[in-house]
């Protein structure tokens, strides 16, 4: 193995434990965040988050103690970021099938919409572009798939509505701008990462024509 694809190696090998300490962080947040709204869930939103959020954790701490060991397969961090996207999406939907009403508001709080950029940035760190552009395309096909259940629960798109604060609508060009905002990030990152691999290999060569 060349020195550059050695460090390449051993710094995506760090990846997947930063990504899981992270996760876990995460894990911790959002079981606060059911406790201190718990009077605000309805049984089938609570269930259904209690249950996403807990298997989120169940394979947290299997990739941390497969990690530990040093036995984790080289696929099952890939396969758990896609997972942590498709969990936000269970946990968004539960919270919309009530109301018209209550989709538009789910729809409209950022902080189910937040957590898939940190899906996105922490994908950053197993170092492959190809990836992170896999997994912008697999949040931004989430993202649209909350819009279509919004659109199936009788949530109506109005420009006015961002104007006249009608609490059942949303803003077409609003909704359309959070996926793009989230697509752009997605490649932003991706050609960041690039950028940083080239500059790691720029690094070793240098080394070894100086040795």
């Amino acid at each position: 193995m060349s020195a550059k694809s050695f460090r390449r190696k051993t710094a995506a090998n760090r990846g997947p434990l930063y990504i899981n300490r992270i996760r876990l962080g995460l894990i911790f947040f959002f079981l606060l965040a059911i406790v201190g709204s718990y009077d605000a869930f309805s049984p089938l939103h609570f269930r259904m988050t209690l249950g996403a959020v807990l298997l989120m954790l169940a394979y947290a701490l299997l990739q941390s103690y497969l990690l530990r060991i040093e036995r984790s397969p080289r696929y099952l961090p890939y396969l758990l970021i896609l997972l942590d996207l498709t969990m936000n999406l269970v946990v968004t939907s539960s919270g919309m099938l009530n109301s018209t009403l209550q989709a538009a508001v789910v729809v409209r709080a950022p902080t189910l919409f937040v957590a898939n950029f940190f899906y996105l940035i922490y994908s950053a760190f197993l170092l492959s572009p190809r990836f992170t552009l896999f997994v912008t395309a697999w949040g931004a096909v989430c993202l649209g798939a909350v819009q279509v259940i919004a659109v199936a629960m009788g949530v109506q798109y109005s420009e006015e509505s961002a104007r006249l604060g009608t609490p059942d609508q949303l803003a077409a060009s609003v909704e359309v701008v959070k996926i793009a905002f989230f697509v752009a990030t997605g490649l932003i990152v991706r050609a960041v990462i690039g950028l940083l691999n080239d500059l790691n290999d720029a690094a070793v060569a240098a080394a070894e024509q100086a040795e």
